[in-house]
């Protein structure tokens, strides 16, 4: 599930970007972690407003975070419309941002070191991103396709210049929750952006046209933090079988279009997409011509919930920066030999709350107990209970993407993708980063395991070391400086079609 599955609030990585622009130092209170993108800092807003003992509320419907500090005072913060973002369920708002609400005394001291001109960064970024837009604008239409049900949902077509025939075309399979075909983010300093903008745009000029959809429900419009509308009746049909049928009146659709009546059909899916391409290809096998899947859930999405809940992901990213035993457990011997004063913000002894000599994930959730974080945060049973009962409303308020309890409860009952990728036969190219959050990458390890016993040479498999969710897929694609993994899935298409 792209960008958007755990509240993870006590142990955030700094991630480094590569525009080399402000490094920003401040000195924090050591339990609330930092964040440094593109020069700017961010901080969690929850455990930010928990440190100065404010109450917070989240409303899941409007996507707006509410806070109440202990003088009463009230902020209504949506989260992208102050220049900030919500990642794995983690709220990251700017420092100065929050300096303003609650005050400029959690900072000692602001350093900064100018390493290059950021306003000549910015104004490149800004450039290239608008012609972007004019390139694919002028190559777009908007397609209105009605799937089996009858519903009528929107995509939009990219296609390469001239009038001859297109060799293939990639077809966004989707990804979780409330999405348009432009995928609008907005970014300080620069404005608003289209991610499938830079995907028509690549695949485009290199001769490849590109199709994106509206998520049933969902429009696009102006306003952030989402710059989307949803119709919660259209909403409420968002299910895994009906997307697969969306899928297939999106092939029928293009096929009617005489540039595209011969084109390889290649299905793209990030995260809850690449199960609907697997899926797609079981219900309709043969009009598919290869399958690239991002961020790849190899579970049941039921023991993908509880994964995300057991603090195991974040164990997984820590594993990487502390020697662990063949359990995978942190020695205080090894923790004293890691970083730990800088990601870890306190002594063993204070962290090794069961007393047991290591630091493991169930210490990690009696952390977040004592920090009085809100128990469905790491408890999955409690998000599991509400979407048995079909507690929408609850799940709206407390999930950090709108999904309804039919949705997961469809997707529970399928077969799991390390069931079904091995009986398929078509190309299939998996990409998957070491620190995906989201989904287990040592699943993938097993898959690859698995067909190496079983003999299937059909199934391509990259794992990316130090690569997110969604491949790094950010802003530097914009100026041509793009992850290794999202350079891998554009070679990989174009390696298809050219033989």
């Amino acid at each position: 599930m792209k960008r958007t599955k755990l509240i993870v609030i006590v142990f955030v990585l700094a991630v480094i970007m590569s525009i080399p622009a402000v490094a920003l130092a401040h000195a924090y209170e050591p339990d609330v972690p930092t964040r440094t993108e593109d020069g700017v800092v961010f901080v969690p807003l929850r455990l930010t407003a928990y440190a100065h003992g404010a109450a917070v509320e989240w409303d899941g419907e409007n996507r707006l975070v509410i806070i109440t500090s202990v003088q009463g005072n009230v902020w209504t913060v949506a989260v992208e419309a102050v220049g900030g973002f919500i990642e794995y369920g983690t709220s990251w708002i700017p420092y100065e941002y929050a300096v303003s609400m609650f005050g400029a005394d959690t900072i000692d001291e602001t350093v900064v070191e100018e390493e290059s001109n950021v306003e000549d960064i910015i104004a490149t970024i800004t450039n290239a991103i608008g012609n972007t837009r004019s390139f694919v604008a002028e190559r777009s239409e908007i397609l209105s396709i009605t799937s089996t049900d009858g519903y009528v949902f929107q995509s939009r077509l990219t296609m390469p210049d001239g009038d001859g025939e297109v060799a293939a075309i990639v077809i966004d399979a989707g990804t979780s929750g409330p999405n348009t075909f432009l995928m609008t983010r907005y970014t300080p300093g620069i404005g608003q952006w289209n991610y499938f903008d830079f995907w028509a745009n690549e695949f485009v000029n290199n001769g490849v046209a590109f199709l994106s959809s509206n998520t049933r429900g969902v429009t696009p419009n102006s306003n952030p933090p989402g710059f989307l509308q949803i119709d919660e009746a259209g909403y409420l049909t968002y299910l895994p079988s009906n997307v697969v049928e969306d899928v297939y009146h999106m092939i029928r659709t293009v096929q009617s279009n005489p540039r595209l009546a011969n084109a390889q059909i290649f299905l793209l899916g990030m995260s809850e997409g690449a199960v609907i391409a697997s899926l797609f290809e079981e219900t309709h096998p043969g009009m598919a011509d290869a399958l690239f899947m991002i961020g790849t859930p190899m579970t049941n999405m039921y023991d993908v919930v509880r994964w995300q809940g057991s603090g195991e992901n974040v164990m997984m990213v820590l594993r990487t920066l502390f020697e662990t035993d063949e359990y995978g457990r942190i020695t205080q011997e090894a923790f004293y030999a890691g970083p730990w004063e800088t990601y870890m913000g306190a002594p063993f002894q204070a962290l090794d709350l069961n007393q047991d000599g290591f630091f493991t994930a169930e210490d990690l959730r009696m952390v977040w107990a004592l920090q009085g974080l809100p128990s469905h945060m790491y408890n999955p049973d409690i998000m599991l209970d509400a979407i048995r009962r079909g507690d929408d409303e609850w799940i709206r308020v407390n999930y950090p993407v709108l999904l309804t309890s039919k949705w997961f409860l469809e997707h529970f009952d399928l077969r799991s993708n390390m069931e079904l990728l091995p009986e398929l036969d078509l190309p299939i190219y998996i990409f998957h980063g070491t620190l995906d959050m989201s989904v287990y990458v040592g699943y993938v390890v097993e898959l690859y395991e698995l067909l190496n016993e079983i003999g299937r040479s059909n199934i391509t498999i990259n794992i990316f070391p130090g690569h997110d969710h969604d491949l790094d897929w950010n802003l530097p694609a914009f100026h041509g400086e793009m992850s290794d993994g999202i350079r891998a899935v554009l070679d990989a298409v174009l390696a298809r079609i050219r033989g």
